[in-house]
């Protein structure tokens, strides 16, 4: 169903494979999918990236592609639930500069069929909480809970759907997520990847995220989208608070931002009748080639190695 649209890599085969050993105490199965080879993840690209950013044109062009391929993929009633960089890959050959989705692992389900016994679907109804513990946890309910001498309260409320640094707040809350929570995620995405690092960033990363999660739901509920110390751009600015203001079961506007990011670097220039991303450019540590510059002082010589 997915792999009919263009922003979805092409699957050629999948299967089980038996392994050809003759000894059939000693065959192993193998579940296996052939698919197209893709590029990099944005994940990967920005790690290689000089600044440590993508440049506002970049960011713009890559948010275009991602609200398209959402479009989609919640047409068909599908929450991915873990959109970050390094789901998100680049293709190869003439398909360079076009982003795929990757990595359905936590995806769910907002269908659910037509009261009337039709075969229409509809959104599911916001139950608001997938887990009872954590209901329970949010409104203080409960300070602890004992299951079989164990307990199981603060683990639960240590639970997230997707990654730490790009899950909405429901997920933090526990709460049953839908389309509105990868537009956050996308918003949160598009933030890091202009600026090279969210507020919650070094705390993500230095500490395991059960011992980061509140800590990062406490400056996610803090940060305020209007700060222009970090996002310098308005339309990012305008975007993430449209995601932070969508309701359960509402369809978000594609259409008109996919429009406003396009009017941000319409008219700028191309490389070969197609928008250049940075990776087009030399300030970007590719793989082709190196360069070793000798920096000489009094007292050592060091290299520094330098890849264009």
């Amino acid at each position: 169903m997915l792999c009919t649209f263009a922003y979805f890599f092409q699957v050629f085969w999948f299967g089980v494979w038996k392994s050809s050993n003759p000894n059939p105490n000693h065959q192993e199965t193998y579940s296996v999918l052939a698919m197209e080879l893709l590029g990099k993840s944005l994940h990967e690209l920005l790690k290689s990236s000089w600044f440590g950013a993508f440049r506002l044109r970049t960011v713009m062009v890559l948010a275009d592609q991602v609200l398209e391929i959402l479009q989609f993929v919640h047409s068909k009633f599908i929450a991915h639930r873990d959109i970050k960089p390094g789901n998100l890959v680049m293709g190869t050959g003439e398909n360079c500069n076009k982003v795929y989705l990757i990595d359905f692992g936590l995806a769910s389900s907002c269908a659910q069929h037509s009261p009337s016994g039709s075969k229409c679907q509809t959104h599911i109804p916001n139950t608001k909480y997938e887990n009872f513990i954590l209901l329970l946890c949010e409104r203080n309910v409960m300070t602890n809970l004992i299951v079989l001498g164990r307990s199981h309260l603060k683990d639960a409320a240590h639970t997230i759907n997707g990654s730490l640094k790009y899950c909405s707040i429901n997920s933090h809350y526990g709460r049953t997520l839908s389309r509105r929570d990868d537009i956050v995620s996308l918003g949160y995405m598009l933030i890091l990847l202009l600026n090279g690092n969210l507020p919650w960033s070094p705390i993500a990363n230095k500490y395991r995220p059960d011992s980061a999660i509140n800590l990062v739901l406490d400056m996610k509920l803090a940060f305020d989208p209007n700060n222009k110390d970090m996002i310098c751009n308005s339309e990012l600015s305008e975007f993430l608070q449209m995601a932070q203001n969508l309701a359960f079961e509402e369809t978000p506007d594609y259409i008109e931002w996919r429009a406003k990011f396009i009017g941000v670097f319409a008219g700028q220039d191309l490389l070969d009748g197609k928008m250049s991303l940075d990776w087009d450019g030399p300030c970007f540590l590719g793989e082709a080639a190196e360069a070793t510059c000798e920096l000489s002082s009094t007292s050592k010589s060091s290299k520094v190695l330098v890849t264009l």
